[in-house]
């Protein structure tokens, strides 16, 4: 599963399956997110609009929540990738 570049309601369930996956809370993903639990709770309900910041928002979140439960396997394949061809550039 990963969060594509489309914004669609499809991206808003992959956005809990994400965050259960990892095994977070709501309040803690808004957290790693930079933004309110009240709004992440409406984006992942689909109440608010879902935009490219929050997409990325997310990304970012997942990364660093995967990095320090040391559950990088669960990362959306798109994100594994990303990281891969960094670490080659480092």
């Amino acid at each position: 599963m990963s969060l594509s570049l489309n914004t669609s309601n499809a991206d808003l369930s992959r956005l809990a399956l994400i965050r259960r996956d990892l095994g977070v809370t709501q309040a803690e993903f808004a957290s790693a997110m930079g933004v309110p639990f009240r709004t992440f709770q409406d984006l992942e309900a689909g109440k608010s609009a879902f935009r490219m910041i929050h997409l990325r928002a997310a990304e970012r979140a997942a990364m660093e929540i995967a990095a320090r439960t040391n559950q990088t396997e669960k990362l959306p394949a798109h994100l594994k990738e990303l990281i891969k061809d960094i670490a080659k550039s480092l």
